[in-house]
C-alpha cells in the first residue's frame, strides 16, 4: 500500500469521521462535533479607559423674559453629528419651572416636532421625529410656545444663554489583550441595561474587533515647508543636506495632523506619499497654524503674531509607527512595549500608565495587576452606540433565538442543536433598534412587575397602599397606572379578608369556586365548600352558629 501524509497547519479547524466496515458493507459514519474545533475562546476586555456622553451645544433666547411667567423659548441647535430618529437632546434649564410635568409639547419645527419638560429635573427634551434625521452642520431652529406653560426662573435676567445638551449617544473605550491564532476573535458584544440585576431591559449590539486603534509611536521628522491639499501626493521638509538621509521612511508611514501617509518615495526633502491611510481622512494642511501674521522658518521656529486666542505653531511632520497592530511595521515588530504602572498624572521621569483614550497614542500597557497581557500586546477598541442602531439576537448552541432575559439564574443548554451553516453564537440582526431612556419623562422609564394592588386606592390623600406582595418594594419608586409613588418607612403586614369556608373543586368554563360568608358555593361545576354546614343568624345583629 502507499501511505500520504497530510499536514494539519496548527490552530486550524479539522472535523474527522469515523465508519465501521467489513468485506462487504460500510457502516454509517459517526462524525466530530463541530464544537470540539481547535480553537479557545477569546481572552475576555480588560477594562473600560473611558465612556462618553455625546454632548451638543445649545443656543437659548426668549420671548418676554419676565420672571415667574409662562415664556416662549427659541433653541438654535447645529449637529456636530447626524441625530438619526429617535434621537434625544436633554436640556437642563436651572431655574425654570412648571405646574406639572407636560408632555406632547407641539413646537414649530418638522424635525424636532414636539418635546418634553420635567419639571422635577427642570429638563427639557427634544426628540427628532420618525423618518428625520438633523443632519451635520445644518442649523436647527426650534420654539416653543409660552402657552406650553414653562415659567422663567423667578430673577429677571437670570436664564442661561447657552448649554450644554446630553444626546443619548455614548462613546465607548475600551482594551483588550491581543487576539492570537489559537484565540481568534470576531468582535465584541455591547449590551445596556438599566436594571442593575442584569434581568430585564437587556439591550444587545455586536461591533466587529478594529485593530487599527493601535498605539502610535511618532517621531517628528520636520516641519511642512509649504501648505498642501487634500489631494496633494508630494509634500516638502526641509532638506536634511549632509544629515542623514530620510530614504528609510520609504515603506513606512508619517503623519501630518490627524492625517496618515505611506511613504511612496523620497528626493532630497521631497516627499511622495498615498494619502489617507489607517482609517484617517484626507485634509488639506497648513504650514503654520494661528493666523494673524505668523511665519515658519524651515527649522520649525514661529514668529509673528496670532489671531486672539490663538498661537503660532508650525506644522510637524513625523514619522508614525502604528504598533500592537501589524507585527511587520513598527520598531519594535509591531509589539507595544511600554510597561508602567497605572497613575492619571505620573511624572515624567516615573514608570507610569495614564488611563484614557486621550492617552493611548503614549503607549503603555498596565502592569499586572490588574491587567496581564500574554505577549505583552493590547489593541484598543471603540464604538459611538447612537439610538436605531439594530439590536442582535445569537443563535446558540440550542438553536434558541430567544432574547437575552435568563429567567433561571443561567443561561446554559444543555443539549446542542448545531444550525446548519450557522457559527455557534452567530449574531443575528433583529428588526428591532436600540433607543436609550430619556430622563425627561419619568414615564419613560422601564418598570419590573412585582405586584398588584390588593386593595383599592380611593384618592390621592391615601398614604399606604397594600400590594399582593411588598418583598421587592423598599426604599425605592413604584409605579400604578400612570402615577409614580417614593416607597418609605418600614413594610408592614396586614389581613385583607377572612375566609371562613374554603372553596375546592373545579367551576363551570374557568370560572372560580368560591364560598359566601353564610357557606354558600359559587362558581358551579364541582365546586364545594368546607366544612359543609351553612351557618345561620347572619342577619344584622345575628350571631354565626
Amino acid at each position: 500500500t502507499e501511505s500520504t501524509y497530510i499536514a494539519t497547519p496548527a490552530d486550524t479547524v479539522v472535523t474527522f469521521r469515523a465508519y465501521a466496515y467489513n468485506g462487504r458493507f460500510r457502516s454509517a459514519a459517526a462524525t466530530t462535533p463541530i464544537q470540539s474545533r481547535a480553537v479557545q475562546k477569546p481572552d475576555p476586555p480588560s477594562y473600560f479607559a473611558e465612556t462618553d456622553h455625546s454632548m451638543q451645544w445649545v443656543h437659548l433666547t426668549y420671548g418676554a423674559p419676565n420672571a415667574s411667567i409662562a415664556v416662549a423659548i427659541t433653541m438654535s441647535v447645529t449637529p456636530t453629528m447626524d441625530l438619526f430618529n429617535g434621537t434625544t437632546l436633554d436640556i437642563h434649564l436651572p431655574g425654570f419651572t412648571s405646574a406639572a410635568i407636560l408632555r406632547d409639547i407641539t413646537t414649530d419645527s418638522t424635525v424636532f416636532p414636539t418635546a418634553q419638560w420635567n419639571n422635577n429635573l427642570s429638563t427639557l427634551v427634544l426628540k427628532v421625529a420618525a423618518g428625520m434625521t438633523a443632519l451635520t452642520g445644518v442649523e436647527q431652529t426650534i420654539t416653543i410656545a409660552d402657552t406650553a406653560g414653562i415659567i422663567y426662573p423667578s430673577v429677571d435676567g437670570s436664564a442661561i444663554a447657552r448649554q450644554h445638551a446630553k444626546v443619548n449617544s455614548f462613546s465607548l473605550y475600551w482594551v483588550s489583550p491581543f487576539p492570537l491564532t489559537k484565540k481568534p476573535r470576531k468582535g465584541f458584544v455591547i449590551q445596556a441595561t438599566t436594571d442593575r440585576n442584569w434581568l430585564t431591559d437587556i439591550h444587545t449590539l455586536t461591533v466587529p474587533d478594529k485593530l487599527n486603534n493601535g498605539a502610535e509611536d511618532l517621531i517628528r521628522i520636520g516641519y511642512l515647508q509649504a501648505d498642501i491639499t487634500d489631494t496633494q501626493a508630494n509634500l516638502t521638509v526641509a532638506d536634511p543636506g549632509s544629515g542623514p538621509a530620510l530614504d528609510w521612511l520609504v515603506g513606512q508611514y508619517i503623519k501630518v495632523d490627524l492625517e496618515v501617509m505611506l511613504v511612496s518615495n523620497v528626493s532630497a526633502g521631497l516627499i511622495t506619499v498615498t494619502r489617507s491611510q489607517r482609517s484617517t481622512n484626507p485634509v488639506a494642511h497648513t504650514q503654520i497654524t494661528g493666523g494673524g501674521t505668523c511665519a515658519c522658518d524651515a527649522a520649525g521656529a514661529a514668529t509673528g503674531t496670532a489671531d486672539s486666542g490663538l498661537s503660532c505653531a508650525c506644522t510637524e511632520v513625523k514619522a508614525a509607527y502604528l504598533q500592537a497592530t501589524d507585527p511587520s511595521i513598527g520598531r519594535f515588530n509591531g509589539f507595544d512595549k511600554s510597561v508602567g504602572t497605572a497613575g492619571n498624572t505620573p511624572a515624567a521621569s516615573q514608570d507610569g500608565c495614564k488611563i484614557g483614550a486621550i492617552y493611548w497614542p503614549l503607549g503603555c500597557n498596565i502592569r499586572n495587576p490588574p491587567v496581564q497581557y500574554e505577549m505583552g500586546l493590547r489593541s484598543f477598541q471603540n464604538v459611538m452606540i447612537t439610538p436605531g442602531r439594530v439590536e442582535t439576537q445569537w443563535l446558540t448552541n440550542c438553536g434558541s433565538t430567544s432574547k437575552d432575559t435568563c429567567t433561571s439564574g443561567f443561561c446554559q443548554c444543555a443539549t446542542p442543536t448545531l444550525l446548519p451553516a450557522m457559527d455557534l453564537g452567530a449574531p443575528v440582526m433583529t428588526t428591532d433598534k436600540w433607543y436609550p431612556r430619556t430622563t425627561g419623562d419619568p414615564l419613560d422609564w422601564p418598570t419590573v412587575p412585582v405586584a398588584t394592588v390588593a386593595l383599592e386606592i380611593a384618592d390621592a390623600t391615601v398614604q399606604h397602599i397594600a400590594l399582593t406582595d411588598a418583598s421587592q418594594v423598599d426604599a425605592t419608586y413604584i409605579r400604578v397606572d400612570d402615577e409614580l409613588m417614593y416607597v418609605h418607612g418600614p413594610r408592614s403586614r396586614g389581613i385583607l379578608r377572612v375566609d371562613l369556608y374554603q372553596p375546592s373543586g373545579t367551576g363551570d368554563n374557568g370560572a372560580t369556586c368560591g364560598c359566601g360568608v353564610t357557606g354558600n358555593v359559587t362558581g358551579g361545576g364541582t365546586c364545594s365548600c368546607y366544612p359543609d354546614g351553612r351557618m345561620t343568624g347572619c342577619g344584622v345583629g345575628g350571631v354565626l352558629g
